[in-house]
């Protein structure tokens, strides 16, 4: 019950504001629908910004009032708009040849109100119910295999994952419920507890998972691996299917895009790196953004033959960039691409127009966005920093980049038949001089080529001023190129179904019932194939992205701890140190409690108070600078519970020996976890500043640290 209580509320949060946003500005309830998940994540973004500059808590009445007022703008645009053409202006024929503003309604008249019913651009009803079908055979198999994984760990939804990722997840949210602090450049009063340090962060995903906490009132484990599963489930397959239309339908006709859509979307589940992977490393927002890019490139495509899409396409690219910057790259270059060899050779209007039409979606999106811009350019030294590079030879790691293959896929069989699919795509569409699609995955195959084994001179820099948004790792650009592959082979099969169907009713046009029943049953033939090839590893596929759930981190004796902690006296109002790579900071998250460390990730800069701990924690009692640390730091508790997350790390040199600090008593062990007591700890006297946890307090001076003179034990 609480599992299609959680599913169903967030597939509503998810869809609902969108899809009544794109209905007041007059698209068709089947591309409302398909489009709605990146308008919906842009307002999201919208309304943090807005929150967060107004000091208002993020929660579900400000969300309220955000869809209202978008709402209502919605409302006064398309009066707007319909009142300069007066009911009367046809459409352009560039937009009547694309589909694109066909698949909006009229502005007056009793049958123009009544055109928002009717399938977009010509696709007949039984094509939209084929795409209705793939997408939901899409998502019922992602979803249900991963609901089939955690029902077979301990815990099941309620599980805890120790991957790095999670516990920043789970933290975010359950920040944001507990606080209403949103915005993307506020998050530093999570991450420095001491300084409230600049700190950016996308947490468009996580708002709205706030909300799903909040509405549903359930725990965080449960919402946060229900959440995550309900928006792979929905955005993987409404993605790659509005990606194959909108390749198909370049060359081809509205029926065989539709066909696309729904095969495309009938196959998203099939690919172990999409999503089983992402789920398991926890890598989510990434995950949801990166797959977004379908719907939100092909929104942003529609503006050259409608423009008055403007606005709406610009919701979605900021939507796109709030859950995560790799899924606005990668966005970027699907529309780049396109424009270079698609709608630079055939304009809907005019270049200039078109191009117009684009450059104003890019200037609507960075005036929203040029705080968030600056943040991701702020990390970028920290971003680079990452190496996922793998010592294989060149053609190992072209076969690995093509087939999908990396640590965790490897085990499963290289999907060659849909491989044959998206090259049989491919040469047909290149047949119609249809490149950019080809173009891309090309390019992308060569971006992960060079991060599982790096090119080297200009073409490594300049590759990797793509890659750098998905950290250069492989895992997560293979991921990008999955969803490539699915769009590509839902192509194929398509195209492959329409030539059968096509020639039957050019060669025996006498028999068009055969021809239907052929184009019907071959249609069939997609799910259930798809549902036949996923059963055969299904459980496999499942048990691998629910892994590292086993307490290899956040053991039963953790929690048990961290449960006894919670009973103490002044352990919810205090702060309490821990060790970030030993995962202690899942305190928050679990039981409410304020660690000085809220994530594995060593926050940088970091404060002075806060070093002085890392490393000196244990001559306290003796050293007066860490005495003076402890007590501006509000520490009245220590909990310590190795090993260390990375086999890289070890325990520094000032929390080893800590049962002979002679200024902490330990007063809890139970063989894993041991929890320590500041000696001499007393609350903070009237008028006495602390630098502990308090995420709305003034940390201008935070910096300004005149400590105690140091005072070491001999030898340390």
């Amino acid at each position: 019950m609480q599992t299609a209580l959680l599913a169903i509320v967030g597939a509503l949060l998810l869809l609902a504001p969108g899809f009544l946003v794109g209905l007041t500005v007059r698209l068709r309830w089947t591309v409302a629908a398909a489009l709605a998940i990146p308008v919906t994540f842009g307002m999201v973004v919208v309304g943090t910004i807005v929150t967060g500059a107004s000091d208002l808590p993020w929660n579900l009445w400000s969300a309220l009032v955000t869809l209202l007022a978008f709402l209502g703008l919605g409302s006064v645009y398309s009066l707007v708009l319909a009142r300069r053409r007066g009911g009367a202006e046809p459409a352009a024929q560039g937009e009547a040849d694309d589909g694109s503003d066909a698949d909006e309604a009229g502005p007056v008249g009793g049958a123009a109100r009544r055109a928002w019913l009717a399938p977009p651009g010509g696709v007949p009803w039984a094509g939209v119910a084929a795409a209705g079908v793939g997408v939901l055979v899409g998502a019922g198999t992602i979803f249900g295999i991963l609901f089939r994984g955690l029902s077979k760990v301990p815990d099941g939804i309620a599980s805890l994952s120790n991957v790095w990722d999670q516990q920043w997840h789970a933290n975010v949210i359950s920040f944001i419920d507990n606080t209403g602090i949103a915005g993307a450049t506020d998050l530093g009063r999570l991450f420095q507890v001491e300084t409230h340090a600049d700190f950016y962060y996308p947490d468009a995903w996580h708002a709205l998972g706030a909300l799903l906490k909040s509405i549903t009132g359930s725990e965080i484990l449960p919402v946060i691996n229900i959440w995550t599963m309900t928006c792979l489930a929905l955005v993987i397959p409404l993605s790659a299917a509005v990606l194959a239309w909108r390749i198909v339908r370049d060359r081809f006709s509205p029926g065989a895009a539709a066909l696309a859509a729904g095969c495309a979307g009938a196959v998203s589940g099939v690919l172990p790196s999409l999503p089983y992977v992402e789920f398991l490393t926890t890598a989510n927002p990434n995950a949801v953004g990166a797959a977004m890019s379908g719907m939100v490139v092909v929104l942003v495509m529609s503006v050259t033959g409608a423009p008055r899409r403007i606005p709406l396409a610009a919701l979605g690219l900021i939507g796109i960039a709030g859950v995560h910057p790799s899924g606005a790259v990668f966005s970027a270059l699907l529309l780049g691409l396109w424009w270079l060899f698609e709608a630079l050779w055939r304009p809907r209007r005019s270049r200039l127009r078109d191009l117009a039409a684009l450059v104003g979606v890019a200037v609507l999106t960075i005036a929203v966005m040029l705080p968030q811009i600056q943040g991701v350019l702020g990390e970028q030294t920290s971003i680079e920093s990452y190496d996922f590079s793998l010592d294989i030879s060149r053609l190992t790691a072209v076969h690995d980049a093509f087939t999908l293959t990396n640590q965790w896929t490897d085990p499963f069989p290289a999907p060659w038949v849909l491989l044959a699919f998206a090259v049989l795509a491919c040469v047909v569409l290149l047949a119609r001089f249809s490149v950019w699609m080809t173009v891309v995955w090309a390019v992308m195959l060569l971006v992960v080529c060079d991060a599982i084994e790096p090119i080297g001179g200009m073409a490594t820099d300049l590759l990797r001023v793509f890659s750098n948004a998905f950290y250069t790792d492989p895992r997560r650009l293979q991921y990008a190129v999955a969803l490539i592959v699915v769009a590509l082979a839902g192509a194929g099969i398509a195209l492959a179904v329409w030539g059968v169907y096509s020639a039957l009713r050019r060669w025996a046009p006498a028999r068009r019932r055969l021809a239907v029943t052929v184009l019907v049953l071959l249609t069939l033939a997609v799910p259930v194939t798809s549902s036949a090839v996923v059963s055969t590893y299904a459980d496999r596929m499942g048990a691998m992205a629910v892994g590292d759930r086993f307490g290899r981190m956040i053991s039963p004796e953790d929690r048990a701890a961290m449960e006894y902690l919670a009973t103490l006296p002044d352990a919810r109002t205090t702060t309490i140190f821990v060790d970030p790579d030993q995962g202690m900071g899942w305190m928050y998250a679990l039981e409410g409690l304020h660690p000085l460390f809220t994530h594995f990730a060593f926050p940088e800069p970091i404060g002075p108070r806060t070093w002085t701990l890392w490393d000196r924690l244990n001559t306290a009692g003796i050293n007066p600078r860490v005495d003076a640390a402890l007590q501006q730091l509000d520490i009245k508790y220590v909990v310590m519970s190795p090993p260390v997350y990375w086999p890289f790390q070890t325990v520094p040199r000032g929390l080893l020996d800590l049962d002979r600090t002679p200024g902490l008593e330990r007063i809890y062990f139970n063989g894993e976890t041991k929890i320590y007591e500041v000696r001499g700890w007393e609350p903070p006297k009237p008028g006495e500043t602390r630098y502990g946890w308090d995420p709305f307090a003034d940390r201008s001076s935070a910096e300004n640290w005149v400590a105690p003179a140091e005072v070491l034990p001999p030898g340390f």
